[in-house]
């Protein structure tokens, strides 16, 4: 189904309620959709991407008399009753806009006033590309979707929607907004070796200039080396303010507002849909990724660049793409990804059979532990289900890691939409035997052992606040360094303190107070695993000690005697010699590891 729209007109004007079951595909940023949406004559339960979006619709004056809520970190579950209770008594239409996260809020209001929403109420997922790329970490972004299929009325929208491999999106009709006027967007796309040297030039121009660069490190590190830091601001997500803060950078903001705005702007990807920057100039837009330093200020030509440009309701002046590459990132087509999804499963599910079917025990606990670490496990989302939006984020970002293999790879990837016009800039690149200043990102300077220190540090301050920002700061330095995270839950940070943040230490005592909590079945080949490493080399004497050391710490009794061959049934190893010649001694050197 299409739907014809003039340059002067808003969707409502040919579009003027969503139908149920579709999903609407916009094509145009800011052309009214949600705004339709708050209009309309009924109920409807909006969510959107992020918290920024919901305060900038609320706080719009056109919407003054919508009786809008919006319910995000914050707003408690009392305050949307009250919102009910006070719009039934004043015979308003509900219009609640919710961050997914947040969406629980509201359905437990709906349920302590016995009002059924998913009869009374429409829900519109926005931006829905969103929860395709997003949830590979912020998994709870697919929470409404548990209920939103059981709504009588429900649609989804974005201008740069995504395919939805989820079978119960068959049966949902595309409705395709068809602009009438040219809408194209000309980039200029820079490929450099050097990013630094290639914004030295970019900044030249007049005006505001927004960037948009999804990490705080780099923006921290271009506002110093380029010198320009005392003329900027920052916008991005309230765990990097408080990160920017820490060094000594205050002009940095969670939500955007045009009197904060400076002579250079950055934003991180907290700001890349569906907010509305609303500006008297044209600013020049610069989008930054910078592979070396951080593989996720990866831009995806047919999702994020569209919707950054669109941003910005007035129009921008230039778009610039600035971007380094990598030869040896993989090239995978969508057939190649979902082949390898395909045999995931299908290995997955065998080992599932099997573990249903083993004949002891012992076969049992092999083919759980094997299923536990199995890579189609991260497939999985509660209950062990099949999450689709994980697999189709999974195949996006295989897609998308695809563009930047080459400046070639990228303008396919540009090319898939029609809608833009490349202008592409040499004299990006470098020789080597050049003395350029390059881009220095400060927290790689740290050790790891400073890194993890100062996670622990983190935890630590957050372990007894219960609210969703610290839930999704966890789950944020989860994604950084998983081992800690599970460290400091499992041990604390007294125990982390003791074992002087040593890898391995911290690892025995992980697996010793897992197999005190009965967690785990394989304790001890993983203690032979964690002591004995591939390319060492033990005293035949010193391994039969260690051995049954380890048999003592996990208080049981070797089924056979213990001898130093007894590391033959974990790993290949080789008869050696070590020491001096006058205190030579026989030793195994461990070459491989069987399991």
């Amino acid at each position: 189904m299409k739907i014809y729209i003039n340059n002067d007109q808003h969707l409502s004007d040919v579009l003027p309620v969503i139908p149920s079951n579709t999903i609407l595909d916009k094509k145009i940023t800011g052309c009214g959709a949600t705004y339709g949406e708050i209009k309309a004559d009924r109920h409807s339960i909006i969510i959107e991407p992020n918290v920024p979006v919901i305060k900038g619709k609320c706080s719009k004056p056109e919407h003054g008399e919508d009786n809008l809520l919006g319910v995000h970190e914050g707003v408690y579950g009392e305050q949307v009753i009250n919102y009910l209770h006070q719009s039934i008594k004043e015979n308003k239409r509900f219009k609640i806009l919710s961050t997914p996260e947040s969406f629980q809020k509201v359905k437990e209001a709906f349920s302590v006033l016995d009002i059924d929403m998913k009869e009374e109420c429409f829900l519109l997922f926005d931006e829905c590309h969103k929860v395709v790329k997003d949830v590979d970490y912020r998994e709870n972004i697919t929470l409404p979707f548990d209920d939103f299929f059981q709504f009588k009325s429900k649609a989804l929208v974005s201008a740069t929607p995504v395919k939805f491999s989820d079978p119960r999106f068959n049966t949902f009709k595309t409705v395709e907004v068809v602009p009438t006027h040219n809408i194209q967007k000309t980039i200029n796309l820079y490929p450099t070796n050097n990013i630094l040297e290639t914004l030295k030039k970019v900044i030249l121009r007049e005006g505001k200039i927004c960037f948009f660069i999804n990490s705080t490190d780099i923006i921290d590190s271009v506002m110093n080396t380029l010198g320009i830091k005392e003329e900027s601001t920052v916008f991005c997500a309230p765990k990097s303010v408080e990160r920017l803060n820490v060094k000594e950078f205050m002009d940095v903001h969670e939500d955007w507002q045009e009197d904060r705005m400076k002579k250079y702007n950055f934003f991180t990807s907290r700001f890349y849909c569906a907010l509305d920057i609303e500006m008297q100039e044209r600013p020049t837009v610069v989008m930054v990724t910078d592979l070396y330093h951080a593989t996720h200020t990866m831009l995806d030509p047919r999702t994020d660049i569209w919707q950054i440009i669109g941003r910005f309701r007035n129009g921008v002046a230039d778009v610039y793409h600035v971007t380094n590459f990598n030869q040896n990132l993989p090239v995978q087509s969508i057939a190649d990804l979902k082949e390898q999804i395909s045999i995931m499963e299908q290995v997955h599910d065998y080992l599932q059979l099997q573990y249903d079917h083993a004949s002891n025990r012992n076969a049992r606990i092999v083919y759980m532990e094997t299923l536990k670490s199995h890579p189609y496990k991260k497939f999985l989302g509660r209950n062990d289900q099949k999450n689709w939006q994980l697999i189709d984020n999974y195949i996006d970002e295989g897609i998308v890691t695809s563009f930047y293999n080459s400046v070639d790879r990228l303008l396919d990837g540009y090319n898939q939409n029609n809608d833009y016009k490349i202008n592409y800039i040499k004299g990006g690149y470098h020789k080597a035997s050049e003395k350029l200043e390059k881009l220095v990102v400060a927290s790689k300077s740290k050790t790891i052992k400073e890194k993890k220190k100062a996670m622990v540090e983190l935890l630590e301050s957050i372990k007894d606040m219960d609210s969703e920002s610290m839930r999704q700061w966890r789950d944020q330095l989860f994604q950084t360094d998983p081992f800690i995270v599970e460290a400091f839950e499992l041990l604390g940070k007294g125990v982390i303190e003791e074992l002087g943040y040593s890898k391995q230490k911290i690892k025995e005592a992980m697996i010793l107070a897992r197999y005190r909590k009965n967690t785990t079945s394989t304790a001890f080949i993983e203690l032979i695993k964690n002591t004995f490493i591939a390319g060492g080399k033990y005293k035949l004497d010193e391994i039969k000690e260690t051995i049954i050391s380890i048999y003592q710490k996990l208080g049981i009794a070797p089924l056979k005697r213990v001898t130093a061959r007894t590391l033959d049934e974990f790993f290949d190893t080789e008869e050696i010699w070590i020491g001096k010649a006058s205190n030579r001694k026989r030793a195994l050197y461990i070459v491989k590891s069987k399991i």
